[in-house]
């Protein structure tokens, strides 16, 4: 299906806040939910093809993402695992990306203030246009499956350090974004592949998802898949114009300006290349962060038994 743009929205400066819910609130259940985990993890762990499928911090992102029904959760959870199977995701990461990862650029700066590793990327710069004129759009949507798998990845490397993280946070620099590259309809249905993959095989292992720099006319992009997007989803999605000082701001109520690189307001001169950091994940490293929620999950990644609140 073609999607046409009509109306351009000029708009000078286009602010939308997030709701996302803290650590702490992710990382503590009630005690019906305990239950409801402790069945859930017997009826499938079993089917699960790997051992960080079957914690507790995986687990639990199925649930939510479904209220708690537990047939809808494993509904949700064996299609994931039925996906991955037939797409190879296990083995994405071993594929020849080399001329993607040099076009669309993906950056890991440091962790914000509870030690979510932060990815970044000057999506403006993304020619969508030309993945799509030589034949690449299916890659490319591929490729968009390949950089949620390094996200995930990534956070599950620190959770063998010990931290306590679940989720990653994603910053866009939207600076050159316009419709000739980015806009065409095909270029659309990548978003739209994107957008659906997240929601489908990646439930709400993105904390934050942050866009600054943002043109108006963007706005008029989003309005297409707004309406299509979970609450979740949309719950999570902060978008700042052109203007600075304010989205500087606000990234540093998230993230110390020691975890930023200075594209984004930061002290950080370089950012890890995501590539560098699958071969060896130690290159990563976290300056020192605040607030850091700790002893809700034993060594095994499940949640203790005293981070279950009553009611």
């Amino acid at each position: 299906m073609k999607v046409f743009i009509f109306m351009v929205v000029a708009v000078a400066v286009l602010v939308e806040e997030s709701t996302s819910i803290s650590l702490e609130e992710e990382l503590t259940l009630t005690y019906d939910h305990k239950v409801k985990l402790d069945k859930f993890r017997d009826l499938v762990a079993h089917r699960l093809p790997h051992d960080y499928m079957k914690e507790d911090l995986h687990l639990i992102r199925w649930l939510r993402v479904n209220d708690f029904n537990i047939p809808a959760a494993e509904k949700m959870i064996m299609e994931n695992v039925k996906w991955r199977e037939d797409n190879n995701i296990d083995n994405i990461l071993t594929e020849d990306w080399s001329e993607f990862d040099k076009e669309y650029k993906l950056s890991v700066e440091g962790c914000d203030k509870h030690g979510r590793p932060v990815i970044s990327t000057t999506i403006g710069d993304w020619d969508m246009r030309k993945a799509v004129v030589t034949g690449r759009a299916e890659r490319m949507m591929r490729y968009t499956d390949k950089l949620m798998e390094e996200g995930n990845i990534l956070v599950r490397h620190l959770q063998k350090l010990g931290q306590n993280v679940t989720q990653f946070v994603e910053i866009f620099d939207m600076s050159n974004f316009n419709l000739i590259n980015h806009g065409c309809a095909q270029c659309i249905a990548i978003y739209s592949y994107n957008f659906q993959s997240y929601e489908k095989h990646y439930p709400l292992s993105v904390h934050r998802a942050i866009s600054v720099n943002t043109p108006g006319i963007f706005h008029t992009v989003m309005s297409v898949f707004r309406p299509l997007l979970s609450k979740q989803t949309r719950d999570i999605v902060s978008i700042y114009g052109r203007d600075k000082q304010e989205w500087q701001v606000a990234l540093q109520k998230e993230i110390t300006r020691e975890n930023l690189s200075k594209q984004f307001g930061g002290l950080r001169e370089e950012v890890a290349d995501v590539n560098d950091l699958r071969k060896n994940p130690s290159l990563y490293k976290c300056h020192q962060f605040d607030g850091t929620i700790t002893g809700l999950v034993d060594s095994n990644n499940n949640l203790k038994r005293e981070v279950v609140k009553s009611g």
